[in-house]
């Protein structure tokens, strides 16, 4: 799937990804996989991790909001 994560001071990811973990305000912690349904949820301060094979990147969220849609996953936090 095609993932970004994107700040208002400028893009931090943009690529492919097998899985993306996030912390959401009403739904605690979630993984989207490939082919997820569609999906808008606010985010809360926590972690946001990419994986995709063995490599891992986390960032820190300050809040913000995560759509998914058309296997493409926006992350736009502070």
């Amino acid at each position: 799937m095609q993932v970004e994560v994107l700040t208002p001071q400028a893009p931090l990811y943009q690529g492919e990804a097998e899985q993306v973990q996030v912390e959401t305000s009403d739904r605690g912690s979630i993984g989207i996989l490939d082919h997820h349904q569609p999906l808008f949820a606010q985010l809360t301060a926590g972690k946001i991790l990419i994986k995709n094979g063995s490599n891992v990147q986390e960032f820190q969220s300050a809040g913000g909001f995560i759509s998914v849609d058309s296997n493409i996953v926006r992350v736009l936090s502070d």
